[in-house]
């Protein structure tokens, strides 16, 4: 792991494109993303927790 790791928090993210992903991601929407996470889980409990299924679900306003 880097020094330089920014994130103070991952969501459970699977593979390392989503951590990649997380770091790219300004602080506010990362923010909004956490926001949205026990809303997925709720919602999609069989599915795998990654940016895009957050970003999507936001995107369609879920």
């Amino acid at each position: 792991m880097s020094g330089t790791d920014q994130s103070n928090e991952y969501p459970d993210f699977v593979t390392d494109a989503d951590r990649h992903a997380w770091d790219s991601l300004s602080p506010k929407c990362q923010q909004q993303y956490l926001d949205a996470v026990d809303y997925i889980r709720e919602e999609y409990p069989g599915e795998e927790l990654s940016v895009v299924l957050i970003g999507t679900v936001l995107a369609f306003g879920g």
